[in-house]
């Protein structure tokens, strides 16, 4: 769960810095436009780790075939993971991901409640010109909108008329714009995605452009920009008492909005039709683009690959069957292995090739080895040493950390229940391990073939010796 949103995040991060830029290079700034852009932003980021699994684009390689059976590795991956006890191991970083949201959701959770009660006892007042509920509470000081409703504190009888004119169209212009609900899907998604500055930074952004839209609602009503920043100011000194409501004059933003109004500024033009469609016309397709997957990247052809190193004219061969979960296997790579690739990979003697003869749990071990041959390049070997040489703890906890290590292997979250499912990869890898059984006879993990010498063990000597024997042969 961790690694997808964090892939969500750092890729909303790159749309918002995108769109950040298209929106300096604009030679006029327009705050209305601003804010619908914004919110589609926010909209995409929400959306970002469903993008990641749905949309894919081709890059130049053979595309993931379409899995005959889907229930194949996934299910079986689980249950195996599970049945290793890989459930009970204490993810400390998930752990600290769910507290920090858990306190920005109940933060959020008790403002709610707390505002919906300090409101419950507000009274109707009627207002003839307002198209918007107004309610009169005597538990405020200062006026709020909260959801569809205006409330103003008790004395807002005796306010002068322009007071009452400038708030009601300040407020209900919060109202007729949806700020309430905006700010709340901010909120959400700074709870949920909580580690990235993006979270942060687009509750303030939505919140500053909510108010100088509302502050030029309030300026049309009353026509003098230094007569709004006399009302802000008024009630900027009382306290709302409301977190959840939008409040007319918050101080945090109080002093960039009257040098706003003091300049006289021009009104933002009206979004038509045709600006809001060009403007999803451009984010929509950002959007998509920023959570699509280059199935190049983890993707396999659509037949099977040898996971092949080393000099491709060398005279001898060396195969090797091994188990992911065979710890034979793991102390051969983690002992021996070293050696053999710098005397005789390294130095172009020998070609090596790794196939897989999964062993007990067989379906972790037949997972392990498909992921490694949905690695492009020389991945998918290094990919098998990271898992040998860490195998107790993958064996743990498998769930997380082959998630982990996939994506180090340059696997998405979304590649990787797709990579398990691939019934190519399937159906040659188990051609594969039925030859071994019945053509080669292999009954044991780790087995190697120099050529057609058979040796078996995790001991270096014996390999060491029928290398050399089959170098000499060549010659």
């Amino acid at each position: 769960m961790l690694a997808v949103l964090f892939e969500a995040a750092v890729r909303s991060l790159a749309l918002a810095a995108l769109v950040g830029v298209g929106l300096y290079l604009l030679p006029r700034r327009n705050p209305r436009a601003e804010f619908v852009v914004w919110t589609g932003v926010l909209g995409a980021s929400l959306a970002m780790p469903f993008l990641m699994g749905v949309i894919s684009l081709p890059s130049g390689a053979i595309p993931l075939a379409a899995p005959a059976q889907p229930e194949f590795a996934v299910a079986e991956f689980n249950a195996a993971a599970n049945a290793l006890g890989g459930t009970r191991a204490v993810d400390w970083l998930l752990v600290g991901y769910l507290a920090g949201a858990a306190v920005l959701l109940a933060r959020w959770g008790l403002g709610l409640f707390l505002t919906r009660r300090l409101l419950a006892d507000a009274e109707p007042v009627v207002e003839t010109g307002c198209p918007y509920p107004v309610r009169r509470s005597s538990a405020l000081t200062a006026p709020v909108s909260f959801a569809g409703t205006i409330f103003v504190p008790a004395d807002y009888a005796a306010w002068p008329a322009a007071t009452r004119s400038a708030v009601l169209a300040h407020e209900g212009d919060h109202i007729a714009r949806g700020d309430f609900y905006v700010l709340t899907f901010a909120l959400l998604h700074r709870a949920v995605f909580w580690f990235s500055p993006l979270s942060w930074w687009i509750v303030r952004r939505l919140t500053g452009l909510a108010e100088v839209l509302s502050d030029e609602a309030a300026l049309a009503a009353l026509g003098n920009g230094r007569a709004v920043v006399a009302v802000l100011r008024d009630f900027a000194v009382r306290n709302a008492d409301a977190p959840a409501a939008l409040a007319m004059a918050r101080p945090a933003t109080l002093r960039a909005r009257v040098e706003r109004l003091l300049s006289d500024p021009e009104p933002s033009k009206p979004l038509h039709a045709k600006t809001l469609a060009a403007i999803a016309g451009i984010l929509l397709p950002l959007a998509m683009l920023a959570g699509a997957s280059m199935t190049a990247r983890a993707d396999v052809a659509a037949t099977y690959q040898e996971l092949v190193e080393g000099n491709p004219k060398a005279k001898v061969t060396v195969v090797e069957y091994a188990s992911m979960t065979c710890p034979h296997c793991a102390r051969f790579y983690t002992d021996s292995f070293p050696k053999l690739k710098k005397d005789y990979i390294d130095t172009g003697k020998i070609r090596f090739v790794f196939r897989d003869l999964p062993t007990a749990p067989r379906e972790l071990a037949f997972a392990a080895a498909q992921l490694a041959r949905c690695a492009t390049g020389d991945r998918g070997l290094k990919l098998i040493e990271m898992m040998y040489k860490n195998q107790q703890d993958w064996m743990q906890n498998p769930q997380v950390t082959l998630r982990g290590y996939a994506q180090l292997a340059g696997i998405t979250p979304g590649e990787f229940d797709s990579c398990l499912k691939n019934e190519n990869i399937y159906t040659a890898m188990n051609k594969s391990i039925d030859q071994a059984s019945t053509v080669y006879k292999v009954e044991s993990t780790p087995t190697f073939f120099v050529g057609e010498t058979k040796v078996s063990g995790e001991d270096y000597a014996p390999l060491q010796k029928a290398i050399d024997q089959a170098l000499a042969a060549a010659k």
